[in-house]
């Protein structure tokens, strides 16, 4: 859990193994009353709802390392998926000055049990402490600059082909080497006549907004929606007709309203339970669609979804059930 991972952290300041540099960076970046002993931190974190809370507390957010920054000391919430947690400890480790100490921690069952060892493959003599089911290791001194190197550039955006098709998309965001499967299916049931003003709520790399606007040829104007600036960046590239909006969807936002909506929403995160996000997504929907807007969606067939989107839309149907999905299609 990110929690846990956050809390253990900060442990070798409280134990004296570390004490608080005067300038850190910190990647993964969430607020901590820790980070008040430093006298100044840089936030990198591409997730809208820790962003939006590190800029309402004065801190300076980034979704990627400022060019030719250094610091004396890199702190790190590496994510669970194993290329980007990589990259960010070759990029944290290139971000060191001499003599810089690298802090990351993660939950034990989020990569935990390998940092020790990820620490030592770059060439560091790491130090570690275990506790709230999370690991913490640091480490300062000699490493290998070209491994660190070779593990960022291995987290970067890339070309890739996907049913015929290129793709820009990177390590980390949802489903970055696969096309979804149940995007997949959603697209066996979008009609080809919509119109007017659409959405694609959480829409990562931008698979389904290319979809629609390849066989959609009436829409006014299609709007990208996403918490992750990484995916957002690839959804960019790889739909540059969409408007992209960095926005927590599951947060209250100015969004305009739509004609149309499509999204295949996001099941689970470190916070919330399974359910959530998606009822989230679901009332989000409703608020911004016009009256007798639609909205097709697709979702894990174990989750009880049906009686949220009856009790809020005029009418809802069932179109599919198949592969552990269920497809909607919501009138307003």
């Amino acid at each position: 859990m990110t929690d846990q991972a956050l809390k253990t952290l900060f442990l070798p300041f409280e134990t004296g193994a570390l004490t608080a540099k005067d300038r850190a960076v910190f990647f993964g970046a969430q607020d901590h009353p820790a980070l008040k002993a430093f006298q100044g931190v840089d936030a990198i974190q591409h997730w809208a709802g820790p962003a939006d809370i590190l800029k309402a507390k004065g801190y300076e957010v980034y979704t990627d390392l400022p060019a030719g920054q250094v610091y004396g000391m890199v702190l790190c919430l590496p994510p669970k998926q194993k290329e980007a947690a990589k990259g960010m400890l070759g990029r944290a480790a290139l971000a060191l000055e001499e003599d810089g100490v690298l802090v990351a921690a993660a939950a034990n069952d989020a990569g935990g049990n390998r940092l020790e060892k990820w620490f030592k493959e770059l060439g560091f003599d790491p130090h570690s402490l275990s506790k709230n089911k999370a690991r913490v290791v640091w480490a300062s001194g000699y490493f290998n600059k070209e491994k660190a190197q070779s593990w960022s550039d291995g987290a970067a955006p890339r070309n890739i082909e996907l049913d015929g098709q290129t793709w820009w998309t990177r390590p980390g965001i949802f489903g970055w080497d696969k096309i979804d499967t149940g995007s997949e299916l959603l697209t066996h049931y979008i009609p080809d006549d919509l119109k007017g003003d659409v959405a694609d709520f959480g829409c990562g790399y931008g698979y389904l907004s290319r979809f629609i606007l390849e066989i959609c040829p009436n829409i006014k104007s299609l709007t990208a929606i996403d918490a992750d600036a990484h995916a957002l960046e690839m959804c960019r590239k790889n739909v540059p007709q969409a408007k992209c909006v960095h926005i927590d969807l599951t947060s209250e936002n100015q969004l305009q309203t739509f004609d149309v909506i499509i999204m295949n929403p996001p099941f689970h995160d470190r916070k919330k339970a399974e359910s959530d996000l998606g009822l989230f997504f679901i009332e989000t929907a409703h608020a911004h669609l016009k009256p007798k807007g639609a909205l097709y969606m697709v979702a894990n067939a174990h989750l009880p979804y049906e009686k949220t989107l009856q009790g809020m839309f005029a009418s809802v149907e069932k179109l599919n059930e198949s592969k552990g999905f269920k497809t909607f299609k919501a009138m307003k």
